[in-house]
């Protein structure tokens, strides 16, 4: 989560309230480590997600767009073992 709270510029509880809402509906699973809490995809090749991947395709000159994920992908990289080891960076 801190990831996305990084990336996309929003507050943790909204960040928090969005991804229980997304688990709520069966799109996302989460996996407990400690204090951390890592989510996923439940099923990445769902089409939900493909028409999902269209849509920010299409948008993705979109300059807003490019930012988080530029800010996303810089925050991907700090990870170790495919693990966020960096909590937030405000």
């Amino acid at each position: 989560m801190c990831e996305l709270v990084d990336a996309l510029k929003v507050s943790q509880p909204n960040a928090s309230r969005h991804l229980k809402l997304m688990k709520a509906a069966g799109l996302v699973d989460e996996e407990r480590d400690g204090r951390w809490v890592y989510y996923r995809l439940k099923d990445a090749e769902h089409p939900f997600f493909k028409n999902i991947r269209c849509c920010i395709e299409t948008v993705c000159c979109c300059a807003d767009i490019q930012e988080d994920l530029s800010r996303l992908r810089s925050r991907l990289k700090l990870r170790r073992g495919d693990r966020c080891v960096v909590g937030f960076r405000r």
